[in-house]
């Protein structure tokens, strides 16, 4: 990524730049964006009193209980998202939507909620793979007792996690269920965005209550790409300083709304002129022109 400041000309291409933002004004401002990410880590939490079980390479995660026959053993998801690596600092997260694929509900499984609890803790994805009964746990997975095995663990067996729901959806046979919008959903987002080191993703809870509830949702291994975990977020970039019309780059676009509004010509414009009041004093002027960065993604 390059960037620098772009001189005036004012006798040379000024018209032509109001022209083009005249046109471009008439066409109306971004205000949204959308990104849909996949999950960049995912594992299982199985209970049991060593805490040597755990799924951080397997296709599946699981959630709720197993029957009997499996000593009515309960599981856990964990989930996370990169946030902060696919939108812009400053946006505001507008709507969230989870998307997971059911693949395994295990013979005689009831329909069961399952719910969206904020991990508390960050925790790893090893090299595990046992799917419904778990594998051995590898060095840095998540297990029942620990964040990262073999020596680093829970404050709670089962995983650290907000006691407050953030979405629900109840599930029954194999495919794709969605979870959100819900404002949990958007604050717990906002949050990894704002402050990315207390993004630890989400618990993911069955029904932990009845038999035969276990589930089994594809992971961010599966190979089936249709059927990644993916979380789809709604956001407002209009607030980026610089970012005028919000496309979440401050490029050379930007920076022809800029000149508009410092030569006067922004009254057509409204507020548009305060995303480039960079010092906030009111006016648009050459101090802000000294601090507008132009960040050209194409090369």
């Amino acid at each position: 990524m390059r960037s620098g400041v772009c001189c005036c000309r004012w006798n040379c291409n000024r018209w032509i730049v109001l022209a083009f933002c005249a046109s471009w004004v008439m066409a109306g401002f971004a205000l949204g964006a959308e990104v849909t990410l996949v999950a960049d880590r995912d594992n299982t939490l199985y209970e049991t009193a060593s805490g040597t079980r755990s799924n951080g390479a397997g296709i599946l995660f699981f959630v709720g209980r197993s029957g009997p026959s499996s000593g009515g053993q309960l599981k856990r998801g964990l989930l996370r998202f990169d946030v902060a690596d696919a939108l812009p600092a400053g946006a505001v997260v507008q709507e969230a939507v989870l998307r997971l694929r059911l693949y395994n509900t295990g013979p005689n499984t009831v329909a069961s909620l399952t719910r969206l609890h904020r991990a508390l803790s960050d925790w790893g994805e090893g090299g595990s793979d046992g799917l419904g009964s778990g594998g051995n746990a590898t060095a840095g997975d998540a297990t029942w007792l620990h964040r990262s095995f073999p020596d680093v663990f829970w404050d709670t067996p089962g995983g650290d996690y907000r006691g407050e729901m953030s979405g629900e959806r109840l599930v029954v046979d194999g495919g794709f269920y969605t979870w959100g919008s819900t404002s949990e959903m958007v604050s717990d987002v906002q949050l990894w965005l704002d402050q990315s080191g207390s993004n630890f993703g989400w618990v993911v809870v069955g029904d932990e209550g009845g038999q035969r509830t276990a589930k089994g949702f594809a992971t961010h291994e599966i190979m089936d790409d249709s059927s990644l975990p993916r979380l789809t977020i709604t956001y407002d970039v209009s607030g980026v300083p610089g970012d005028c019309d919000g496309d979440a780059d401050v490029d050379i676009l930007d920076y022809s709304r800029f000149l508009e509004c410092f030569t006067g010509a922004g009254g057509a414009l409204g507020e548009a002129c305060g995303c480039v009041d960079l010092d906030a004093d009111g006016d648009v002027d050459l101090h802000d022109l000294g601090g507008l960065q132009l960040s050209f993604t194409g090369g």
